[in-house]
């Protein structure tokens, strides 16, 4: 074989190489892809999970301190505003993890939709809620607040309405 024969073999053995690459980065691409999936299947679940048993010990306290609260946050003793707000505190930081998987890029604006209904019909459409909503504000990150805030504002709003 002549110095035009390994010429060849050489080009065609670079074009397989090639291949090989291309294929290596297209497999390695959907991997990427599935991978960042089930991240965000399992980020998800992780927030619904939490938030639903937080929100099932916040609403199974003794006496009917969530609802109390939620009603009248200023007529509990103090022992029970304590409970209270820790109570309310641990539901709505299981909520927050959802601003920290929009900023991860986890999650959507449009998934976190549900969140922002919860807290305006379920939370801050109470009187208690929105007065810790303005003890407790400054403890929570400017984007989960802001979330809050929105909702608590539309909560008064339809409260003033009705």
């Amino acid at each position: 074989m002549g110095w035009e024969g390994w010429e060849a073999v050489g080009a065609l053995a670079e074009l397989f190489g090639a291949a090989a690459v291309v294929a290596s980065l297209v497999y390695l691409a959907r991997q990427l892809k599935m991978t960042r999936q089930v991240e965000q299947v399992s980020a998800f679940q992780g927030v619904f999970n939490g938030f639903t048993q937080h929100s099932g010990i916040f609403f199974s306290a003794p006496d009917g301190l969530a609802l109390r609260g939620l009603q009248d946050r200023d007529g509990l003793e103090p022992e029970e505003r304590i409970h209270f707000d820790h109570l309310l505190a641990n539901m709505l930081n299981q909520l927050e993890m959802s601003s920290w998987l929009i900023d991860a890029g986890l999650m959507s604006e449009e998934e976190v939709e549900p969140v922002d209904w919860w807290l305006e019909h379920k939370v801050f459409c109470y009187p208690g809620a929105r007065e810790w909503l303005v003890e407790y504000a400054p403890s929570y990150p400017p984007a989960f607040y802001a979330r809050m805030q929105k909702a608590s504002e539309a909560a008064a709003q339809s409260a003033a309405v009705d």
